[in-house]
Protein backbone atom coordinates (compact mmCIF):
# COMPACT_ATOMS: atom_id res chain seq x y z
CA UNK A 1 0.00 0.00 0.00
CA UNK A 2 1.06 3.35 -1.17
CA UNK A 3 2.36 5.48 1.96
CA UNK A 4 2.60 9.08 2.45
CA UNK A 5 5.33 9.78 5.32
CA UNK A 6 5.42 13.36 6.49
CA UNK A 7 7.94 14.19 8.66
CA UNK A 8 8.25 18.18 8.67
CA UNK A 9 9.63 20.69 11.57
CA UNK A 10 6.75 22.91 12.99
CA UNK A 11 7.78 26.45 12.43
CA UNK A 12 6.72 27.21 15.99
CA UNK A 13 6.83 24.23 18.20
CA UNK A 14 8.38 21.40 18.09
CA UNK A 15 9.37 18.70 15.64
CA UNK A 16 6.35 16.53 14.41
CA UNK A 17 5.84 13.64 12.47
CA UNK A 18 2.96 12.47 10.83
CA UNK A 19 2.21 9.57 8.83
CA UNK A 20 -0.67 9.28 6.81
CA UNK A 21 -2.19 6.00 5.15
CA UNK A 22 -4.06 5.44 2.17
CA UNK A 23 -7.09 4.38 4.40
CA UNK A 24 -6.31 7.10 7.15
CA UNK A 25 -6.75 9.46 4.30
CA UNK A 26 -10.78 8.39 3.29
CA UNK A 27 -13.37 10.69 4.53
CA UNK A 28 -15.20 9.72 7.91
CA UNK A 29 -18.73 9.44 6.05
CA UNK A 30 -19.89 11.67 3.01
CA UNK A 31 -20.81 14.74 5.49
CA UNK A 32 -19.98 18.02 4.92
CA UNK A 33 -18.57 20.04 7.88
CA UNK A 34 -18.28 23.46 6.38
CA UNK A 35 -20.95 24.14 8.55
CA UNK A 36 -18.29 23.56 11.81
CA UNK A 37 -16.93 27.07 10.90
CA UNK A 38 -19.69 29.35 10.58
CA UNK A 39 -19.72 31.95 12.80
CA UNK A 40 -23.53 30.98 13.76
CA UNK A 41 -24.86 27.61 13.89
CA UNK A 42 -28.06 26.24 14.96
CA UNK A 43 -26.40 24.52 17.68
CA UNK A 44 -23.15 25.02 19.76
CA UNK A 45 -22.41 21.70 22.16
CA UNK A 46 -18.65 21.34 23.29
CA UNK A 47 -17.37 17.95 24.19
CA UNK A 48 -14.21 16.77 26.01
CA UNK A 49 -12.47 13.19 26.18
CA UNK A 50 -11.58 11.57 29.67
CA UNK A 51 -10.75 8.39 29.54
CA UNK A 52 -11.62 6.32 33.27
CA UNK A 53 -10.10 3.19 32.58
CA UNK A 54 -8.09 0.88 29.68
CA UNK A 55 -11.15 -0.10 28.21
CA UNK A 56 -14.24 2.88 29.04
CA UNK A 57 -13.77 6.49 28.22
CA UNK A 58 -16.03 9.02 28.68
CA UNK A 59 -17.84 11.97 26.62
CA UNK A 60 -18.60 15.33 28.38
CA UNK A 61 -20.62 17.60 26.33
CA UNK A 62 -22.43 20.98 27.40
CA UNK A 63 -24.99 22.77 24.85
CA UNK A 64 -26.07 26.68 25.68
CA UNK A 65 -29.58 26.66 27.31
CA UNK A 66 -30.54 29.29 25.18
CA UNK A 67 -30.28 27.33 22.12
CA UNK A 68 -32.06 23.95 23.12
CA UNK A 69 -35.27 23.41 22.98
CA UNK A 70 -37.71 22.90 25.98
CA UNK A 71 -41.25 21.45 26.74
CA UNK A 72 -43.78 20.73 29.32
CA UNK A 73 -44.12 16.72 28.59
CA UNK A 74 -47.26 16.75 31.06
CA UNK A 75 -49.36 19.92 32.52
CA UNK A 76 -47.80 19.36 36.19
CA UNK A 77 -43.92 18.81 35.67
CA UNK A 78 -41.42 21.26 34.68
CA UNK A 79 -40.07 22.19 31.03
CA UNK A 80 -37.56 19.82 29.87
CA UNK A 81 -34.97 18.93 27.38
CA UNK A 82 -35.41 16.18 24.80
CA UNK A 83 -31.82 14.87 23.43
CA UNK A 84 -30.30 11.92 21.42
CA UNK A 85 -26.76 11.31 20.85
CA UNK A 86 -25.70 8.57 18.29
CA UNK A 87 -22.24 7.74 18.11
CA UNK A 88 -19.91 6.35 15.40
CA UNK A 89 -16.36 5.37 16.47
CA UNK A 90 -13.96 4.74 13.56
CA UNK A 91 -10.38 3.10 14.25
CA UNK A 92 -8.13 5.43 12.84
CA UNK A 93 -6.88 3.12 10.42
CA UNK A 94 -10.31 2.70 9.13
CA UNK A 95 -12.62 6.20 8.43
CA UNK A 96 -15.45 4.01 6.96
CA UNK A 97 -16.24 0.92 8.86
CA UNK A 98 -17.57 1.90 12.11
CA UNK A 99 -16.31 -0.58 14.81
CA UNK A 100 -19.22 0.64 16.98
CA UNK A 101 -22.55 2.65 17.07
CA UNK A 102 -24.83 3.87 20.19
CA UNK A 103 -27.46 5.77 20.22
CA UNK A 104 -28.97 7.38 23.70
CA UNK A 105 -31.51 9.91 24.72
CA UNK A 106 -31.76 12.23 27.40
CA UNK A 107 -34.10 14.03 28.92
CA UNK A 108 -33.33 17.33 31.13
CA UNK A 109 -35.14 19.14 33.27
CA UNK A 110 -34.65 22.36 33.20
CA UNK A 111 -33.51 22.73 36.79
CA UNK A 112 -30.08 20.46 35.54
CA UNK A 113 -29.00 23.96 33.95
CA UNK A 114 -25.85 24.68 35.06
CA UNK A 115 -25.03 28.79 35.15
CA UNK A 116 -20.98 29.08 34.26
CA UNK A 117 -19.64 32.50 33.55
CA UNK A 118 -23.16 34.14 32.82
CA UNK A 119 -24.04 31.77 30.50
CA UNK A 120 -26.53 28.69 31.22
CA UNK A 121 -25.80 25.23 29.83
CA UNK A 122 -26.72 22.02 30.00
CA UNK A 123 -24.27 19.59 30.84
CA UNK A 124 -24.12 15.86 30.42
CA UNK A 125 -22.21 12.78 29.72
CA UNK A 126 -21.73 9.35 27.89
CA UNK A 127 -19.44 6.53 28.23
CA UNK A 128 -18.00 4.36 25.49
CA UNK A 129 -16.36 1.54 25.32
CA UNK A 130 -12.48 2.55 24.03
CA UNK A 131 -9.50 -0.05 24.02
CA UNK A 132 -6.26 1.07 25.33
CA UNK A 133 -2.85 1.27 23.10
CA UNK A 134 -4.94 2.75 19.58
CA UNK A 135 -6.55 6.17 18.36
CA UNK A 136 -9.81 6.40 16.99
CA UNK A 137 -12.64 9.37 15.61
CA UNK A 138 -15.69 9.68 16.90
CA UNK A 139 -18.85 11.38 15.19
CA UNK A 140 -21.68 12.30 17.42
CA UNK A 141 -25.14 12.96 15.84
CA UNK A 142 -26.29 15.04 18.29
CA UNK A 143 -30.35 15.92 18.30
CA UNK A 144 -32.70 18.29 19.85
CA UNK A 145 -35.82 16.50 19.69
CA UNK A 146 -38.08 18.91 20.58
CA UNK A 147 -37.15 21.61 18.03
CA UNK A 148 -35.84 19.17 15.02
CA UNK A 149 -32.24 20.29 15.41
CA UNK A 150 -29.35 18.04 13.84
CA UNK A 151 -25.77 19.06 14.61
CA UNK A 152 -22.84 16.44 13.10
CA UNK A 153 -19.43 16.43 14.86
CA UNK A 154 -15.76 14.44 14.98
CA UNK A 155 -14.14 14.43 17.41
CA UNK A 156 -10.37 12.64 18.39
CA UNK A 157 -10.10 9.90 20.35
CA UNK A 158 -6.45 9.49 21.67
CA UNK A 159 -6.08 6.08 24.04
CA UNK A 160 -2.13 5.41 22.59
CA UNK A 161 -0.43 6.86 25.67
CA UNK A 162 -1.71 6.57 29.60
CA UNK A 163 0.17 10.34 29.97
CA UNK A 164 -1.82 12.58 27.05
CA UNK A 165 -4.26 15.30 27.47
CA UNK A 166 -7.19 12.82 27.28
CA UNK A 167 -6.15 10.65 30.43
CA UNK A 168 -6.88 14.14 32.56
CA UNK A 169 -10.70 15.74 33.97
CA UNK A 170 -10.18 19.02 34.39
CA UNK A 171 -12.66 21.22 36.56
CA UNK A 172 -12.89 25.17 37.74
CA UNK A 173 -12.80 26.48 41.37
CA UNK A 174 -17.10 25.34 41.89
CA UNK A 175 -16.15 21.80 40.76
CA UNK A 176 -17.69 22.29 37.54
CA UNK A 177 -16.39 20.50 34.40
CA UNK A 178 -13.85 22.92 32.41
CA UNK A 179 -13.99 22.53 28.82
CA UNK A 180 -11.04 24.83 27.42
CA UNK A 181 -7.19 24.15 27.47
CA UNK A 182 -6.83 28.33 27.52
CA UNK A 183 -6.82 30.44 30.68
CA UNK A 184 -6.36 34.12 32.44
CA UNK A 185 -3.61 34.87 34.68
CA UNK A 186 -5.06 34.03 38.19
CA UNK A 187 -7.27 31.36 36.61
CA UNK A 188 -7.69 28.37 38.96
CA UNK A 189 -8.15 24.75 37.59
CA UNK A 190 -8.17 21.41 39.26
CA UNK A 191 -7.04 18.57 37.62
CA UNK A 192 -7.31 14.59 38.21
CA UNK A 193 -5.55 11.34 36.60
CA UNK A 194 -7.16 8.15 36.74
CA UNK A 195 -4.04 6.68 37.88
CA UNK A 196 -3.62 9.19 40.95
CA UNK A 197 0.17 9.60 40.75
CA UNK A 198 1.71 11.57 43.59
CA UNK A 199 2.66 14.29 41.73
CA UNK A 200 2.55 16.29 38.22
CA UNK A 201 5.41 17.85 36.78
CA UNK A 202 4.72 21.34 34.81
CA UNK A 203 6.87 22.82 32.26
CA UNK A 204 6.76 26.46 31.60
CA UNK A 205 7.54 28.18 28.18
CA UNK A 206 7.55 31.41 27.01
CA UNK A 207 7.38 31.18 23.40
CA UNK A 208 7.05 34.05 20.47
CA UNK A 209 5.66 32.64 17.72
CA UNK A 210 5.36 33.81 14.17
CA UNK A 211 1.82 33.98 12.27
CA UNK A 212 1.92 31.88 9.73
CA UNK A 213 3.71 32.07 5.50
CA UNK A 214 1.37 32.82 2.77
CA UNK A 215 -0.24 29.94 1.13
CA UNK A 216 2.45 29.89 -1.56
CA UNK A 217 5.39 30.72 0.57
CA UNK A 218 8.01 28.32 0.77
CA UNK A 219 8.93 28.01 4.15
CA UNK A 220 11.74 27.01 6.86
CA UNK A 221 10.76 24.59 9.47
CA UNK A 222 12.92 25.08 13.00
CA UNK A 223 13.29 22.26 15.66
CA UNK A 224 10.91 23.45 18.67
CA UNK A 225 13.51 23.86 21.52
CA UNK A 226 12.25 21.52 24.72
CA UNK A 227 14.10 22.73 27.37
CA UNK A 228 11.36 24.80 29.43
CA UNK A 229 11.68 28.43 30.50
CA UNK A 230 10.99 26.77 34.11
CA UNK A 231 10.00 23.57 36.31
CA UNK A 232 7.81 23.05 39.12
CA UNK A 233 5.97 20.18 40.81
CA UNK A 234 2.22 20.14 41.68
CA UNK A 235 1.23 17.86 45.04
CA UNK A 236 -1.45 15.84 45.03
CA UNK A 237 -4.57 16.81 47.64
CA UNK A 238 -6.88 13.50 47.84
CA UNK A 239 -5.86 12.78 44.32
CA UNK A 240 -6.60 16.10 42.97
CA UNK A 241 -3.95 18.97 41.58
CA UNK A 242 -4.26 22.87 41.84
CA UNK A 243 -2.94 24.52 39.09
CA UNK A 244 -3.55 28.75 38.98
CA UNK A 245 -1.07 29.96 35.74
CA UNK A 246 0.94 33.05 36.67
CA UNK A 247 1.66 34.88 33.82
CA UNK A 248 1.48 34.76 29.87
CA UNK A 249 2.90 31.78 27.81
CA UNK A 250 2.14 28.04 28.37
CA UNK A 251 2.13 25.25 30.53
CA UNK A 252 3.01 21.96 29.90
CA UNK A 253 1.71 19.18 32.87
CA UNK A 254 2.92 15.60 32.53
CA UNK A 255 3.04 12.70 35.01
CA UNK A 256 6.57 11.55 33.86
CA UNK A 257 8.76 14.50 33.14
CA UNK A 258 11.79 12.10 31.73
CA UNK A 259 10.72 9.38 29.22
CA UNK A 260 7.40 11.02 27.40
CA UNK A 261 6.53 14.28 26.43
CA UNK A 262 2.75 14.09 26.59
CA UNK A 263 0.79 15.46 28.99
CA UNK A 264 -2.39 18.24 28.93
CA UNK A 265 -1.36 21.68 28.51
CA UNK A 266 -2.98 24.88 29.34
CA UNK A 267 -2.02 28.13 27.26
CA UNK A 268 -2.51 31.64 28.20
CA UNK A 269 -2.82 34.10 25.29
CA UNK A 270 -3.62 37.47 27.66
CA UNK A 271 -6.45 39.39 28.79
CA UNK A 272 -9.41 39.01 27.12
CA UNK A 273 -8.75 36.07 24.86
CA UNK A 274 -10.43 35.63 22.03
CA UNK A 275 -11.54 39.36 22.06
CA UNK A 276 -9.93 41.22 19.45
CA UNK A 277 -9.58 44.72 21.43
CA UNK A 278 -6.33 46.38 21.93
CA UNK A 279 -3.94 48.12 19.28
CA UNK A 280 -1.85 45.09 18.97
CA UNK A 281 -4.64 43.16 18.27
CA UNK A 282 -5.75 45.06 16.00
CA UNK A 283 -2.72 45.82 14.22
CA UNK A 284 -1.01 42.11 14.35
CA UNK A 285 -3.34 40.55 11.56
CA UNK A 286 -2.82 43.45 9.16
CA UNK A 287 0.30 41.48 8.55
CA UNK A 288 -1.35 39.26 6.17
CA UNK A 289 -2.83 42.51 3.64
CA UNK A 290 0.07 45.07 4.33
CA UNK A 291 3.56 45.36 2.80
CA UNK A 292 6.29 45.26 5.50
CA UNK A 293 6.97 49.26 4.85
CA UNK A 294 3.38 49.87 5.64
CA UNK A 295 2.93 47.30 8.47
CA UNK A 296 6.58 48.73 10.28
CA UNK A 297 5.31 52.86 9.68
CA UNK A 298 1.65 51.82 11.49
CA UNK A 299 3.71 49.61 14.26
CA UNK A 300 5.66 52.88 15.40
CA UNK A 301 3.14 54.91 15.06
CA UNK A 302 2.36 57.15 18.40
CA UNK A 303 -1.74 55.98 18.21
CA UNK A 304 -1.79 52.59 16.95
CA UNK A 305 -5.02 52.44 16.85
CA UNK A 306 -6.12 55.61 15.15
CA UNK A 307 -3.54 54.55 12.32
CA UNK A 308 -5.15 50.85 11.70
CA UNK A 309 -8.49 52.99 10.96
CA UNK A 310 -6.69 55.17 8.46
CA UNK A 311 -5.96 52.10 6.76
CA UNK A 312 -9.31 50.98 6.75
CA UNK A 313 -10.47 53.86 5.65
CA UNK A 314 -8.14 54.46 2.68
CA UNK A 315 -9.85 50.97 2.15
CA UNK A 316 -13.15 51.18 2.34
CA UNK A 317 -13.43 54.87 0.95
CA UNK A 318 -15.22 56.11 3.66
CA UNK A 319 -15.46 55.39 7.62
CA UNK A 320 -19.23 53.54 6.99
CA UNK A 321 -17.49 51.38 4.53
CA UNK A 322 -14.34 50.88 7.00
CA UNK A 323 -16.70 50.12 9.59
CA UNK A 324 -18.23 46.93 7.88
CA UNK A 325 -15.27 45.90 6.79
CA UNK A 326 -13.34 45.93 10.43
CA UNK A 327 -16.38 44.09 11.73
CA UNK A 328 -15.87 41.45 9.27
CA UNK A 329 -11.74 41.42 9.02
CA UNK A 330 -11.79 41.15 12.94
CA UNK A 331 -14.82 38.44 13.27
CA UNK A 332 -13.32 36.12 11.48
CA UNK A 333 -10.08 37.40 13.57
CA UNK A 334 -12.02 36.35 16.84
CA UNK A 335 -13.50 33.25 15.28
CA UNK A 336 -10.50 31.77 14.25
CA UNK A 337 -9.55 32.46 17.52
CA UNK A 338 -12.32 30.04 18.71
CA UNK A 339 -12.05 27.29 16.32
CA UNK A 340 -7.78 27.16 15.73
CA UNK A 341 -6.26 28.06 18.31
CA UNK A 342 -3.18 25.62 19.35
CA UNK A 343 0.37 26.27 20.84
CA UNK A 344 -0.79 29.86 19.22
CA UNK A 345 -3.70 32.35 18.73
CA UNK A 346 -6.04 30.99 15.80
CA UNK A 347 -5.96 33.29 13.31
CA UNK A 348 -1.69 32.86 13.31
CA UNK A 349 -2.13 29.11 12.56
CA UNK A 350 -2.35 27.95 8.52
CA UNK A 351 -5.60 27.62 9.08
CA UNK A 352 -6.50 30.94 10.76
CA UNK A 353 -4.99 32.67 8.02
CA UNK A 354 -6.90 30.95 5.04
CA UNK A 355 -10.31 31.65 7.08
CA UNK A 356 -9.35 35.11 7.55
CA UNK A 357 -8.10 35.51 4.35
CA UNK A 358 -10.67 33.58 2.26
CA UNK A 359 -13.65 33.29 4.11
CA UNK A 360 -16.03 30.18 5.28
CA UNK A 361 -14.92 27.12 3.02
CA UNK A 362 -18.28 25.66 1.12
CA UNK A 363 -17.10 22.02 1.57
CA UNK A 364 -14.77 20.70 4.30
CA UNK A 365 -13.47 17.25 4.21
CA UNK A 366 -11.88 15.28 7.16
CA UNK A 367 -10.29 12.33 7.89
CA UNK A 368 -8.60 11.35 10.91
CA UNK A 369 -5.37 12.71 10.04
CA UNK A 370 -6.68 15.43 7.46
CA UNK A 371 -8.89 18.27 6.25
CA UNK A 372 -9.40 19.41 3.03
CA UNK A 373 -11.24 22.96 2.41
CA UNK A 374 -12.81 23.47 -1.03
CA UNK A 375 -14.07 27.11 -2.31
CA UNK A 376 -16.48 26.66 -5.50
CA UNK A 377 -17.82 23.26 -5.96
CA UNK A 378 -16.43 20.00 -4.77
CA UNK A 379 -15.88 18.68 -8.47
CA UNK A 380 -15.56 21.81 -10.16
CA UNK A 381 -11.89 22.03 -11.85
CA UNK A 382 -11.59 25.79 -10.94
CA UNK A 383 -12.69 25.22 -7.23
CA UNK A 384 -9.53 26.06 -5.10
CA UNK A 385 -8.39 23.29 -2.80
CA UNK A 386 -6.39 23.83 0.19
CA UNK A 387 -4.97 20.65 2.56
CA UNK A 388 -4.29 20.88 6.09
CA UNK A 389 -2.60 18.01 7.47
CA UNK A 390 -2.97 16.89 11.29
CA UNK A 391 -0.06 17.18 13.39
CA UNK A 392 1.69 15.32 16.26
CA UNK A 393 1.74 17.12 18.70
CA UNK A 394 2.22 16.58 22.76
CA UNK A 395 1.10 20.20 23.36
CA UNK A 396 -2.44 20.37 21.65
CA UNK A 397 -4.89 17.88 19.07
CA UNK A 398 -5.73 21.15 17.12
CA UNK A 399 -2.46 21.84 15.22
CA UNK A 400 -2.70 21.66 11.24
CA UNK A 401 -0.09 22.47 8.90
CA UNK A 402 -0.86 23.40 5.52
CA UNK A 403 0.35 22.08 2.11
CA UNK A 404 1.67 24.80 0.50
CA UNK A 405 2.26 24.97 -3.26
CA UNK A 406 3.26 28.15 -5.33
CA UNK A 407 -0.20 27.15 -7.27
CA UNK A 408 -1.99 29.34 -4.69
CA UNK A 409 0.40 32.27 -5.76
CA UNK A 410 -2.24 34.42 -7.88
CA UNK A 411 -5.31 33.48 -5.39
CA UNK A 412 -3.70 34.72 -2.99
CA UNK A 413 -2.67 37.77 -4.33
CA UNK A 414 -6.18 38.11 -5.59
CA UNK A 415 -7.39 37.97 -2.00
CA UNK A 416 -5.34 39.99 -0.56
CA UNK A 417 -5.97 43.14 -3.23
CA UNK A 418 -9.75 42.69 -2.29
CA UNK A 419 -9.40 43.68 0.61
CA UNK A 420 -7.03 46.24 0.14
CA UNK A 421 -9.27 47.66 -2.53
CA UNK A 422 -12.55 48.24 0.28
CA UNK A 423 -13.54 44.25 -0.98
CA UNK A 424 -15.14 41.64 1.42
CA UNK A 425 -13.25 38.53 -0.15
Amino acid sequence: MKMLNLYRYLIVVFVAVLVVSCAGNKRISNTNYAFLYKPVKELNPEFIVYHLNATTSRIYFRVPKKEIGFKKLSVDEDESARLRLGTKLFSSNNNQVAVDTASVFYTKNINDVVTINGISYLIDSLDIRVQMGAKYSLQIMFTDLNQSKFYNYLINIEKSSINNRQQFRITDENQLLQFSYYLNIDDLVYLEHHKNPAKLFVRYYKREFPLAAPAFATTSYQPFNYKADSVFVLSSNNNLFQFTPAKEGFYHIQCDSINDKEGITFFVFGKNFPEVSSPENLLEPLRFITSRDEYDDIKMAENVKMHVEKFWINAGGSPERARELIKKYYGRVYQANLLFSSYKEGWKTDRGMIFLIFGIPNIVNKTSSSEIWIYGEENNMMSLHFTFYKVINPFTDNDYILDRSIIYKNNWYRAVESWRQGRIY
